[in-house]
């Protein structure tokens, strides 16, 4: 082991698990990586490496052309201007309780849902490149829990070939994506088997 391993690591071990700058609070822990380990050990986490990074630019593309028309429309539709004022300035805000369209227990749930698989194939993907993992944790607005991280050893990253390294930055999209088509699919699925009732 090198000098600035041992370095590395005594550092690593002096990092607080709990962390409060108002008002932000950091939950850090190291329980998770024997589960990113042996996730990324699959092949199919190989696999669906090489999916993300397929996936996201073409959703990339995708989510521009939807920005870019939605903005055409704001600007050129007054029936689509007038929807926007009567909606609020909230419904630039993707937050549920704020945004008129996100109710406040679902959506918190769908985002720490989002949040939480998005870190974690970030993890999992590491690992599968043989990138190390130090940690992971949680990132609140006072107690209200907003973010997730995952933090790979960035001297790995800069000395790792681009390709890990893209394969490492798309695995969360990618994640998202995949679970975003799984739950359109269930969606669909429980709405084509439901039978409508006329009530005369």
């Amino acid at each position: 082991m090198t000098p600035d391993n041992i370095e590395g690591e005594k550092a690593e071990e002096k990092q607080p698990r709990v962390e409060f700058n108002f008002p932000m609070l950091i939950v850090r822990t190291k329980r998770f990586a024997v589960v990113f380990d042996k996730l990324g050990s699959l092949r199919t986490s190989r696999y669906f490496s090489w999916l993300g990074l397929i996936l996201v630019p073409f959703v990339a593309g995708v989510a521009l052309y939807l920005v870019v028309n939605s903005l055409i429309a704001l600007l050129s539709n007054p029936g689509v201007g007038q929807v926007a004022r009567d909606l609020g300035p909230g419904a630039i805000l993707l937050l549920p309780g704020i945004n008129p369209m996100l109710p406040i227990v679902y959506g918190w749930i769908a985002i720490v849902c989002a949040i939480a698989i998005h870190e974690g194939a970030h993890g999992v993907i590491a690992r599968n490149v043989g990138l190390k993992v130090k940690s992971s944790g949680l990132l609140f607005f006072l107690f209200v829990p907003i973010g997730a991280f995952v933090d790979v050893d960035e001297e790995q990253i800069k000395k790792a070939r681009p390709r890990s390294a893209l394969k490492v930055m798309a695995g969360g999209v990618g994640a998202n994506i995949i679970l975003a088509a799984v739950c359109l699919l269930g969606v669909l699925f429980l709405v084509g088997s439901l039978t409508p009732i006329i009530d005369n």
